[in-house]
């Protein structure tokens, strides 16, 4: 089994998005960008007693790192979407 760093900060691979969004390179340099990931981080952390064995909806989670966070901070369970205009669409005639 690949073991992977702990304390690593979450990756997502060029390939994942470079087929379907136009916009890998915006992604790649949130993935990069040191200081916002590190204060999301200090963030979810700081709040991990709220998110602790909650279910967590993430809408419009662009590279998924709030998502990530939240599950590493314990939630029970954590639901991610990336907010398309279908989807956005979608929800707005279904509330």
């Amino acid at each position: 089994m690949l073991q992977q760093d702990p304390n690593a900060e979450p990756q997502i691979p060029r390939q994942c998005f470079q087929r379907r969004y136009p916009e890998t390179d915006f992604y790649e340099e949130k993935n990069r960008d040191k200081v916002r990931n590190h204060t999301y981080k200090s963030a979810i952390e700081y709040h991990a007693d709220n998110i602790r064995n909650k279910v967590v909806l993430d809408l419009g989670c662009g590279t998924g790192i709030l998502s990530i966070l939240c599950a590493k901070a314990g939630a029970r369970k954590v639901s991610s979407f990336y907010l398309t205009l279908v989807l956005f669409i979608w929800f707005m005639f279904k509330t």
